[in-house]
């Protein structure tokens, strides 16, 4: 039996991650406990768009509060910006994720705006919903 995510197969979902990498519009990649290296705790994408590069992660739920989404997106934020052409890093969270808010606010990103009707989350809405964005530059 093939495991799901949102309402695609996890085939499709590598299918169109590999697509995404291919084209340079994201380059996603799994994250791994140190200690336990082949064991996936999340992922994390990077989309490039010329000067800047947005940010996405998903931790495993029994994960949640371990620091690990904290670690990662401080690393990929300052791996990031010692590019010399990137001058932008960003990422936004839905209102009510407090938690995505803290990992930010933690690494150091500063909140820039709320944005209205912003991201869509099927498992929680059929419309979109506001989200906050944040952002480092240099």
């Amino acid at each position: 039996m093939e495991a799901t995510f949102r309402g695609s197969s996890a085939r499709e979902a590598a299918e169109r991650s590999h697509r995404e990498w291919d084209t340079g519009a994201s380059f996603p990649a799994v994250i791994c406990l140190r200690d336990q290296p082949y064991e996936l705790v999340g992922r994390v994408d990077a989309r490039p768009a010329g000067h800047k590069v947005s940010y996405g992660w998903l931790i495993r739920r029994d994960r949640w509060g371990d620091g690990v989404a904290s670690e990662v997106v401080r690393w990929v934020v300052e791996h990031a910006l010692s590019h010399p052409l990137v001058f932008r890093t960003e990422a936004s969270c839905d209102v009510m994720n407090g938690a995505s808010a803290r990992v930010m606010e933690k690494v150091g990103m500063t909140r820039e705006a709320l944005l209205q009707r912003y991201l869509l989350h099927p498992n929680i809405s059929d419309t979109p919903r506001d989200a906050f964005l944040y952002s480092n530059v240099r």
